[in-house]
């Protein structure tokens, strides 16, 4: 009771700020700063750990002021150092479960309790009961704290392994478009400089659907982790749609635009007639490119990186650069 009233219910109250901040920031335009509320989160919580853990090194001598037995009060303060180690681990976890469930992971933290909670209840026997390194009542402090960290470790590794087909799924995209930018230079200054219209542009438009996949993402994932699929499919549909409706519009303004666009880069001709032959084709994908920023933003919501990362290897890899190198050079 004393570390509920001192410690988990202050952390944690405080910790209920991300629920707000970090859903906001997921949906904003600025999905970056969800890294830093959680880090501003974390470091908020341990510098509010030190009192706390003063007020636990002390519990003795307050709890003899309170006028509890002299023995209570010793067992008690014993209690409250053995759990003193894990504490900083339970409040840094609580804030990156509340990390998680802003952009719609739900499950992630219940696997990680669903395993911690029988180990939690072997280190217990360990600790306490083992007749080799059993310690009595203080191995259950003892036992909590390496569980807290335990669910911290597990926690921080779904993310790392969760992360690493995400981290694939952008790079193998964006440095497909950088590799052909390179490519490009190999055919002269004027394709160099008209590539490099072609792709600010294809950039700029793909902001639109990079906005719906967010908000798919943020959704889809929301609705998985509330058991809703049927509404979670409804919202893959509707984003494919606007993602299709935007993409129609963008290849519209492309076409309608071709002569002039290149204009607002460059002032030389060849510059601008090579920009408004090209720009036809890239009216051709904005369709595609679309649905395939919203597939990603709902296989992320989905929690299947890994399958988006493997398409693009296929798809800009092992087909556009050896297509693209044929009908380039």
């Amino acid at each position: 009771m004393f570390a509920a009233v001192t410690c988990w219910s202050v952390s944690l109250g405080t910790a209920t700020a991300l629920d707000t901040l970090c859903s906001q920031s997921f949906t904003s335009h600025h999905p970056h700063t969800l890294g830093l509320h959680l880090q501003r989160a974390i470091l908020i919580l341990l510098i509010l750990f030190v009192p706390i853990a003063g007020i636990w090194l002390s519990s003795e001598h307050i709890f003899s002021l309170l006028g509890q037995e002299p023995a209570l009060a010793q067992h008690a303060a014993i209690f409250l150092k053995g759990l003193l180690p894990g504490a900083p681990a339970f409040l840094i976890f609580e804030c990156v479960k509340k990390f998680l469930q802003a952009q719609g992971n739900m499950h992630a933290s219940t696997y990680v309790l669903l395993i911690a909670a029988p180990v939690n209840v072997v280190l217990n026997y360990v600790f306490v009961w083992n007749k080799y390194i059993g310690m009595g009542y203080i191995g259950a402090p003892i036992a909590t704290s390496i569980s807290y960290w335990n669910m911290l470790l597990m926690l921080l590794v779904y993310i790392r392994f969760l992360a690493i087909p995400g981290v694939m799924m952008v790079c193998t995209e964006w440095w497909a478009f950088e590799v052909v930018s390179l490519a490009a230079s190999y055919l002269g200054t004027v394709a160099l400089a008209a590539q490099s219209v072609v792709v600010q542009t294809s950039g700029l438009l793909y902001t639109i659907p990079f906005g719906i996949s967010i908000a798919a993402s943020n959704r889809v994932g929301n609705l998985i982790g509330m058991g809703d699929h049927r509404s979670a499919k409804v919202s893959s549909r509707v984003s494919f749609a606007l993602a299709i409706l935007f993409g129609m519009g963008n290849s519209l303004m492309l076409i309608l635009f071709k002569d002039r666009w290149g204009r607002l880069f460059s002032d030389d001709a060849d510059v601008v007639s090579t920009v408004a032959m090209i720009l036809p084709l890239v009216a051709l994908f904005q369709i595609s490119d679309g649905l395939a920023g919203v597939g990603g933003g709902v296989l992320r919501g989905v929690g299947i990186q890994h399958l988006g990362a493997y398409l693009n290897v296929i798809a800009y890899y092992l087909v556009a650069f050896p297509l693209g190198y044929v009908l380039a050079f």
